[in-house]
């Protein structure tokens, strides 16, 4: 008897191992940690009252770090990657901040990191596997959880500034996302040569698996971003405003590199942005790709975002040379440009940008296929001109199902699906502040059907007729579009 019980009990034991092995693994066992200026206990990071006060030098992987309103110094990350287990930093709120032990709601608030003594990064990333939120917010009118600030850099010269977020090692940096974040620059629009150039993101080469989202980046005294030779990148749902570009440290809005002598950019998603008053080359442009001798980048899909010019909201610079400049760089697979709004790139005061996708030639570029397809172009003083292929660097175009609005006869002129008209056809956009409301008063002209994921809108709604970044929704019914004219 005693033997069989024996045996019962050891049986029932095993059957609870293996059940245990069967239990996945999930994220209740990663531990928190807590971050907090101006604790005053112990700083062991283990509550709220003992919290760290400052994100410590080395992070434990799998583990979350809530970080409390508060100013905080620069950071490297460079904590040994553990596969795939990822570091996660993240905004305290009253919703979810961890443990109770201490916590104050007067906690949760913006997050400021900066650097006290000028010149460098204020954040690196060296290894692979972080996310970092701010959780809430971000946009002109919404405060982000955690803010990334260059204001008191005071470095002059080109680059001499560095960057608010630097993203590199010799490899590769791979699986990071960075979202729900203010990217504060200096708001520099001095001339050469006391310009400060800081930059708000830079990715170094063949960085990958990067996501970008629900950013608020402005005030750069150079570029927005700079995207060197990344692969598998998403930019979506972010604002970008005001850069700055001189002669001598000439910039544009984002700049997509080629790092090396090998890697382009490849497999690059950009939607459901907004970007506004960009200074420069473009709002997006190609320096540094070594033309058709240098490494080939592929597949690129624009769409959904907002390009406009505000001068309410602009820092007083030239308006950029385009919405695009392609030159000196080579595109295999798709270059789509779907469902776009491009808003007075070139009206008002200091008219020297373009609404134009413009292409420097074939004796330095070459672009396999770009796809121009339902955008809407508004309030342009100059044409919208097709580039065309052969001399341009294209080789093979579609141009088609675009509206223009209020502007010069544009687009391709024989394509009987290309449609202008005059009249203002969003809710409320001008040259005033808060005046950027581009969801439509009343429908365009039919879309060309398109599939997932373009088929919906930055609000996400299922598209079903509408060109530009907003599907028409019968909310605001009453149309200014008048004197249809349809090519």
């Amino acid at each position: 008897m005693a033997h069989r019980l024996a045996t019962g009990k050891y049986l029932t034991y095993l059957v609870l191992v293996s059940l245990a092995f069967l239990v996945p693994p999930t994220t209740s066992w990663a531990a928190s940690h807590y971050v907090r200026s101006g604790a005053t206990g112990t700083r062991s990071g283990a509550d709220w009252t003992n919290a760290y006060t400052d994100l410590p030098a080395s992070l434990v992987r799998g583990d979350v770090y809530y970080v409390a309103a508060g100013t905080y110094g620069p950071h490297t990350f460079n904590d040994a990657i553990s596969g795939t287990s990822v570091i996660t930093i993240q905004a305290a709120t009253i919703a979810d901040h961890g443990t109770g032990t201490g916590w104050n709601d007067a906690y949760q608030g913006q997050a400021t990191f900066s650097k006290s003594i000028p010149s460098g990064n204020v954040w690196t990333f060296n290894t692979d596997y972080y996310t970092v939120s701010g959780v809430y917010g971000c946009s002109p009118t919404s405060t982000c959880g955690i803010k990334i600030d260059k204001s008191n850099e005071t470095a002059m010269g080109c680059g001499a500034a560095k960057n608010a977020i630097h993203i590199t090692s010799a490899t590769g940096v791979g699986h990071i996302t960075l979202q729900y974040l203010e990217v504060k620059g200096t708001g520099n629009t001095a001339p050469d040569p006391n310009n400060i150039t800081d930059s708000g993101i830079f990715s170094a080469t063949a960085n990958h698996d990067i996501y970008w989202g629900h950013l608020w980046v402005h005030d750069q005294g150079g570029l927005w971003l700079i995207i060197d030779g990344n692969s598998n990148v998403t930019i979506e749902h972010s604002w970008f405003r005001n850069n700055h570009s001189t002669p001598l440290c000439h910039a544009e809005g984002i700049a997509l590199r080629s790092g090396n002598a090998t890697t382009g950019n490849t497999n690059l998603t950009i939607r459901y942005n907004r970007f506004e008053n960009a200074d420069g080359t473009a709002y997006i442009g190609t320096p540094v790709n070594l033309g058709l001798s240098g490494p080939t980048s592929s597949n690129w899909y624009v769409y959904g975002n907002v390009f406009f010019y505000n001068a309410a909201t602009s820092n007083g610079q030239s308006k950029a040379g385009g919405v695009f400049q392609i030159f000196s760089i080579k595109i295999a697979g798709d270059f789509s440009f779907y469902s776009n709004t491009i808003s007075t790139l070139d009206a008002g005061p200091l008219s020297s940008g373009s609404c134009n996708i413009l292409f420097t030639g074939s004796a330095t570029t070459s672009v396999q296929l770009l796809t121009v397809r339902n955008n809407v172009w508004y309030g342009c003083a100059g044409l919208v001109f097709v580039p065309g292929t052969g001399a341009s660097g294209l080789v093979t175009q579609v141009w088609d199902h675009n509206s223009y609005y209020s502007m010069p006869l544009s687009g391709n002129l024989s394509e009987p699906s290309e449609q202008s008209l005059s009249g203002n056809p969003f809710r409320k956009v001008s040259q005033s502040p808060g005046a950027d409301d581009f969801r439509l008063t009343g429908d365009t002209s039919a879309w060309t059907a398109l599939g997932a994921p373009y088929n919906i809108d930055s609000d996400g709604l299922i598209r079903s007729s509408s060109r530009g970044a907003y599907q028409f929704t019968p909310s605001s019914r009453p149309s200014s579009a008048t004197n249809l004219i349809v090519r």
